[in-house]
């Protein structure tokens, strides 16, 4: 066990000046405790999940024109849009 006088200025003294008693303060006083959880991850293009008992995996929302057709990918407000769709149905 390191035995640290009682008066650190003797105790200082004797070290560079980079690692000397202000830059320790400086560390100190910067360490940080976080005492809550990890933010939960956003679901991701591709990912899966059970709703209502059926598994569903994440895709591009598409835009359709008035017959029904597909005509893009839905990017309304300048952000792409997302659904969720039965795995069964899905194309890899």
């Amino acid at each position: 066990m390191t035995h640290i006088p009682k008066d650190l200025d003797a105790y200082f003294t004797n070290i560079p000046s980079p690692f000397n008693r202000a830059f320790f303060r400086v560390i100190i006083m910067n360490i940080t405790i976080r005492l809550f959880p990890a933010k939960k991850s956003k679901p991701k293009l591709g990912d899966r999940k059970v709703i209502g008992g059926v598994e569903h995996v994440r895709q591009f929302a598409h835009c359709h024109d008035h017959q029904g057709n597909k005509i893009g990918l839905d990017c309304t407000g300048g952000r792409q849009r997302y659904v969720w769709v039965p795995s069964k149905g899905v194309q890899p």
